[in-house]
């Protein structure tokens, strides 16, 4: 917040960006205040305007060494957790084959795992690439992390984020060819790698003990093609019949009428439950900013103003965006919080790479222009102030409850945040 007295922050947004954003989030106030419970739509735009803040934030001090260095922190404890893992295997063997997801320990869903995944493969990829040990115990380490990530993707099966990693890599690989050679083969070691892992202790060793290969769902069941196209038919209908300010941010759940908290598609959820107006406004932010950062990447890489690591990094960081954009179109990617962590490291970083590369302007801030952002600037810490009050109101003096028989209340997710069964 001291950071806003200068508002030097929303240096990286041109005014019109801050304009659209401003007004996306004054279009959701009003679908909040205007849905059947008001304190649980303003919560969640409260959310957004909370992590647009600290993004925004972020990006004034995040550089590529302190990038690297949170990834190692990240990758350090992702090894200890794989390691876990290994111990916690024998215990959780003994369980029958509708436990396969607990296997996965700490998680009240794996999905939770996966949607952070999206964000965390590409960048884990940099340790191998940035590491200067060669044939040393560490280099060997430090593809830890990676493997593991692999393999939970094989063992909670999630088709999603193999198909949006797979299409987000040979999209940016006709955009750089050459430079991102080396990076996809990292990927490619250390997803066979993984899944020679998941055959020996998820199919071979069960197999070998007794328990049979059916003790967790084979790789075949990855391959089904889950139907999805009821839910977001069920969310078209709802933006149909509330087409400018939708059902309520976190209201699907109330007129989905299958017990699903979200309908998989972020752009959906958008227009059925924040409306027309405000979707307009963020995916004209998102596909604006999302160009104009791999366009100026290119130029950059074409004149040689990067160096090989800095090039590593900018280059997975839009992988890691364009992965988590696609996933986010048949999953829940932005609705859990380990994907939104990830989401404002990544998109931190890429606004600090974009703006460092922008020719400044000399001419002095015009008047409209310092009335825009002071006036999304108070948005943002207001929206901020709002989301921690209802979270204290309702989690820390415990007048909510969080949870309803066999499913946890937070994150929303699939049927967690049915407040409506609870309210």
């Amino acid at each position: 917040m001291v950071c806003y007295q200068s508002l030097n922050s929303f240096a990286y947004l041109p005014v019109l960006a801050r304009v659209l954003i401003f007004l996306g989030l004054a279009f959701g106030s009003c679908s909040a205040l205007m849905s059947e419970y008001p304190l649980k739509g303003i919560q969640e735009v409260g959310l957004y305007g909370l992590l647009m803040m600290s993004t925004l934030l972020l990006a004034k001090s995040i550089d590529e060494r302190k990038l690297a260095g949170i990834i190692s922190v990240i990758g350090m404890a992702i090894g200890l957790y794989g390691f876990g893992y290994l111990f916690h295997y024998a215990v959780y063997l003994q369980y029958p084959p509708e436990s396969w997801m607990h296997t996965i320990y700490g998680f009240t869903n794996p999905r939770i795992l996966n949607h952070a995944q999206n964000w965390l493969i590409p960048l884990l990829a940099l340790l191998p690439l940035l590491s200067k040990s060669t044939g040393s115990l560490v280099q060997r380490l430090i593809w830890i992390p990676l493997v593991v990530m692999y393999f939970f993707i094989f063992l909670s099966q999630s088709r999603g984020i193999l198909l949006s990693l797979v299409m987000s890599g040979i999209a940016i690989y006709f955009c750089f060819q050459k430079v991102i050679t080396p990076i996809i083969r990292v990927h490619t070691k250390a997803l066979m790698v993984g899944l020679i892992a998941y055959t020996v202790f998820i199919w071979l060793i069960p197999y070998l003990l007794g328990h049979g290969v059916n003790g967790f769902r084979p790789l075949s069941a990855a391959l089904k093609t889950y139907d999805r196209v009821e839910l977001w038919m069920t969310a078209w209908q709802m933006a149909l019949h509330n087409p400018l300010f939708g059902v309520g941010p976190q209201h699907f759940i109330l007129s989905s009428g299958n017990g699903l908290g979200s309908p998989h598609n972020v752009v959906l959820q958008w227009l059925s439950e924040w409306g027309a107006l405000a979707t307009f406004c963020f995916v004209i932010v998102l596909l604006w900013g999302g160009v104009s950062y791999l366009m100026r990447l290119k130029k950059r890489l074409e004149r040689g103003s990067l160096s090989r690591q800095q090039a590593y990094i900018q280059i997975s960081a839009l992988w890691a965006i364009l992965s988590a954009a696609l996933h986010a179109q048949i999953s829940g990617v932005f609705i859990t919080p380990m994907s939104q962590m990830m989401m404002l490291l990544v998109v931190g970083y890429c606004l600090y790479a974009h703006d460092k590369d922008r020719v400044k302007a000399s001419a002095e801030v015009r008047d409209y222009e310092l009335s825009v952002s002071w006036l999304l600037a108070s948005m943002l810490i207001l929206l901020s102030i709002i989301f921690f009050t209802i979270f204290y109101v309702e989690f820390i003096q415990a007048t909510y409850p969080v949870s309803i028989p066999f499913e946890s209340m937070a994150p929303r997710f699939w049927q967690n945040g049915a407040f409506h069964l609870v309210n």
